[in-house]
């Protein structure tokens, strides 16, 4: 049988299955025929009916009136089975009565030629009939097309709200436990047979979509995790990232174009997952970060409590030696009886005594007034700190 559909060329003759039971109308369908079409022949119904197990013709011109079946039945047997329901099915007859033609059209017919006949109108019509054919085989292959691209589309439509899905999932996920048992159900939700495993460091997460993780398996991924970005098992594929990697278990398709969009969607999902594990590591790291400043603020704090308590401890007791200095002197020197020069000298001295008091008020001063900039420049470096780490959880 000629294959009738939109890539068909048409550069090989078609083919004209011609059923009646007269030999002349078989010789007149051959001379007009034979030039231009591949001819067959069946004198009878039922030879008809066997030859369509044989071979498929592009066009049927069935005789009416024939001894045991009649044309209108052999279309009937014609039109029930798959393999040749599409093929046109034209009556040749000499009745021309509208009921005929009704009788035909009721048992699936697709053309009605009466005899007599000219030879330019047998071939038109049989030309039309072929014509018929390829077009609708050809509406059937777009038609399909389309059903295949829009069942593509929803597909495609379905595993990426399931990506999403695991996006806004992810954003709650506090621990690598909660996130890889998420990327398990969401692989499991793709309808993909495989686990996750997520290295945060020396710790190591595996979990499987089917809940069975085999020690082997683990140990496999873990060790050709720095390999390939995509690796093909034969069976089995692994999709690596620096943090993430996920094995594939079941058979790949072997659709090109489905194969394509399963990998994509997969290494979207490991980019997925490999995005939050570095936002927890740098949270975490961020977290031990602030405490370690925390720490190191406090201990600052507690020393600059001891110089501070230490400096005013000896100043005042310098502050309190030099006071009784004073008093001693001036006592002692009362019942001197000194000149004025001499008492000039003394007050002099007496005057120095209180400057350097003086200039130790002023060191504390400024001493406390430092001491107190580095601990506000600490709280802010704290501040600081705890943000980076609180927009960190927020990535």
């Amino acid at each position: 049988m000629t294959v009738l559909n939109e890539e068909h060329p048409y550069d090989v003759k078609a083919k004209i299955l011609v059923v009646d039971d007269e030999p002349f109308n078989l010789e007149i369908m051959e001379e007009i025929l034979c030039d231009t079409y591949d001819i067959s022949y069946a004198s009878s119904g039922s030879e008809c009916l066997e030859s369509l197990q044989i071979s498929l013709p592009d066009v049927i011109l069935l005789d009416i009136n024939m001894p045991g079946m009649s044309g209108y039945e052999v279309c009937q047997e014609i039109k029930k089975k798959p393999s040749t329901k599409d093929i046109p099915v034209a009556f040749v007859s000499a009745l021309d009565t509208l009921a005929e033609r009704l009788a035909g059209y009721d048992v699936g017919g697709d053309d009605y030629i009466t005899k007599p006949f000219e030879a330019k109108e047998l071939l038109r019509r049989v030309n039309v009939a072929i014509q018929y054919r390829k077009e609708k085989e050809s509406l059937r292959c777009n038609a399909n097309r389309a059903l295949s691209k829009a069942n593509t589309a929803l597909t495609m439509n379905h595993e990426l709200s399931i990506i999403l899905q695991f996006l806004r999932t992810s954003l709650t996920c506090d621990d690598i436990e909660t996130l890889a048992n998420a990327a398990s159900h969401t692989l499991e939700t793709l309808g993909v047979q495989g686990s996750v495993q997520i290295r945060a460091g020396e710790n190591v997460t595996h979990k499987s979509s089917d809940g069975v993780v085999v020690p082997l398996e683990q140990s496999v991924v873990k060790k050709i995790h720095s390999e390939d970005a995509f690796i093909d098992l034969g069976h089995q594929a692994v999709i690596n990232f620096e943090h993430v990697s996920i094995l594939i278990k079941n058979r790949l398709p072997d659709d090109l174009i489905i194969f394509k969009r399963l990998r994509e969607n997969i290494i979207l999902l490991a980019e997925s997952i490999e995005s939050r594990v570095v936002a927890l590591l740098t949270a975490s790291a961020l977290t031990k970060k602030q405490t370690l400043l925390a720490n190191v603020a406090d201990a600052v704090r507690s020393a600059f409590h001891k110089i501070n308590d230490t400096f005013d401890m000896h100043n005042a007791q310098n502050k309190k030696t030099v006071v009784n200095y004073i008093d001693y002197m001036n006592g002692a020197l009362a019942p001197l009886t000194l000149s004025a020069s001499q008492r000039v000298v003394l007050q002099e001295i007496l005057n120095k005594a209180a400057g350097v008091l003086a200039e130790l008020d002023r060191c504390e001063v400024q001493i406390e007034a430092y001491l107190s900039m580095v601990m506000i420049d600490v709280q802010r470096m704290l501040d600081l700190d705890s943000h980076c780490r609180d927009n960190a959880k927020e990535v």
